[in-house]
């Protein structure tokens, strides 16, 4: 609290208002002038300047409404000033109440601080509602996990699936090892629009082409601001972990996604010469990639495979390159024992959504239970000498070695489809929108 006479007034600066003070203090009077370290004067600087202030022509009240620093209430005889937390600048204060107060008037003037407290927006309680929106959407069993703090990343979720022959009567979850990142941008009402989507050239082989007489369609998409320094840390992190953008919209009670790794590469890199000149880029994000679809149910858990097919990816190249080389050797025994490591992979019959990985699985296993995968087939010839010709030991023993090797030429194929075709489903352009359409 701070109590001055009114013999205080008139005094321009704060060395000639203490010298005043200590003077009226020696003559009884009761002045209470706070120091710059009074807790209730931290971190304050000037609210008013000098020339705004008129104490004798204006009155208080109207100068603070004004300013709309502070609430003003006056009750006789003293005024009572509540510096709300617009305010928080004390010096401009000090110099409202030294050249406010009236010489022709004996009442004190008295200051009261509100306390201040911890603040929340209302654009975290939009994020509350985000969050709770984006869980309600995912899969039951599966697991969210919290990234705190928060650099860019805001979950990562851990797949489940259903137990096979669980004992239990309750339904039972096993997880899958698979993860992937997701950052949540939650919007009270966000505007879907539409983007125009061309065909382009292939963006591996070269910057971006597009043929704007090619129209392919208008794809519904959400447009979204990310800062610049969040794109640079997913693509720092590579592609072997997914980053979904994720816009919860609450007013449509939606959750559309869109992977960051793969808009950066195949979108923000082949379009501009850099994209990290500008602090923010947009990014457009497809309204049918919704959790909680079908559609968007695949796309989820095609993601989250992404690191078990790299790997796999992997193991298939060397496995080609080595099974070549020993091709004037013992090339089935090297390739019975290479059946055995990657036949293991759970994938195999869990990626309904690239129908060729299931067909590769299918005819490695007919590898190793019967030695041949039977990608080749002999056709059948009603020429006599032909037949014959076929029915052969020697032709029979090379139509069985080209159906072993053709097995892992395809295998060593994949990881070509993945980076050329695959990685651009889900995404807005005219090959994610053509090769993977709803």
């Amino acid at each position: 609290m701070l109590a001055l006479p009114h013999s205080v007034d008139g005094f321009a600066t704060r060395r000639d208002c203490r010298r005043k003070c200590q003077i009226l203090n020696r003559q009884g009077a009761a002045v209470n002038f706070p120091s710059q370290r009074d807790s209730t004067f931290k971190g304050c600087a000037d609210a008013l300047d000098w020339g705004d202030l008129h104490p004798r022509s204006e009155d208080l009240r109207e100068v603070l409404h004004r300013s709309e620093a502070a609430r003003v209430s006056c009750d006789r005889p003293q005024l009572a000033l509540r510096c709300g937390p617009r305010l928080g600048l004390i010096n401009g204060l000090r110099r409202i109440l030294f050249c406010h107060y009236d010489v022709g008037n004996a009442n004190a003037l008295r200051v009261e601080m509100m306390p201040t407290s911890k603040q929340r927006s209302e654009q975290h309680l939009i994020d509350q509602e985000g969050e709770k929106l984006l869980r309600s959407k995912l899969p039951r069993p599966w697991v969210v996990h919290e990234y705190r703090p928060d650099y860019g990343l805001d979950f990562s979720i851990e797949v489940f699936k259903p137990s096979d022959g669980a004992r239990s009567k309750r339904s039972m979850y096993a997880t899958l090892g698979e993860h992937f990142f997701l950052q949540l941008k939650s919007v009270e009402n966000a505007k879907v629009r539409p983007l125009a989507i061309y065909s382009r050239r292939n963006v591996e082989k070269e910057t971006e082409r597009v043929d704007r007489s090619d129209k392919v369609t208008d794809l519904d998409t959400y447009c979204v601001q990310i800062e610049t320094t969040e794109l640079v840390t997913v693509e720092r992190m590579g592609i072997g972990v997914p980053v979904l953008l994720v816009i919860a919209d609450l007013s449509a009670r939606r959750c559309s996604f869109v992977c960051l790794n793969d808009y950066i590469d195949k979108i923000l890199i082949p379009r501009h010469e850099d994209y990290r000149g500008r602090d923010s880029r947009a990014i457009h994000v497809p309204v049918r990639n919704e959790i909680g679809t079908d559609y968007g149910h695949s796309a989820m858990r095609w993601y989250a495979k992404r690191p078990k097919l790299l790997a796999a990816f992997q193991r298939f190249t060397f496995q080609d390159a080595e099974l070549r080389w020993a091709r004037d050797a013992d090339w089935r025994g090297l390739a019975e024992f290479f059946a055995k490591k990657i036949s293991a992979y759970d994938f195999w019959d869990d990626t309904e959504m690239c129908f060729l990985i299931p067909y590769l699985g299918a005819a490695l296993r007919r590898f190793v239970a019967t030695g041949q995968p039977g990608l080749i087939e002999v056709s059948k010839t009603v020429d006599e000498s032909i037949t014959k010709f076929l029915e052969s030991a020697e032709f029979r023993a090379h139509t069985e070695e080209s159906d072993v090797f053709e097995l892992w030429r395809r295998l060593a194929l994949l990881p070509r489809n993945y980076e050329d075709v695959w990685r651009e489903w889900f995404l807005p352009t005219a090959l994610g929108h053509l090769a993977f359409a709803p």
